[in-house]
């Protein structure tokens, strides 16, 4: 899961920070970027305590 989400974090970066004007656009990507990773990671977490929730799983 991890990885994953590194990899969605890289690849945009990868593709779209050569094309920075500056450093102030550079790091305003970065932040883009891993804002919207954060966010992702929080609705995957929100996602799998609801999928227990529904199916009333306890971890033991």
């Amino acid at each position: 899961m991890r990885y994953g989400l590194a990899i969605f974090w890289l690849v945009p970066l990868a593709h779209h920070l050569p094309q920075a004007r500056g450093l102030g656009d550079a790091v305003g990507m970065v932040v883009l970027v891993s804002v919207v990773t954060g966010l992702l990671a929080l609705l995957i977490g929100l996602a799998g305590i609801i999928g227990d929730a529904l199916t009333r799983w306890k971890p033991r």
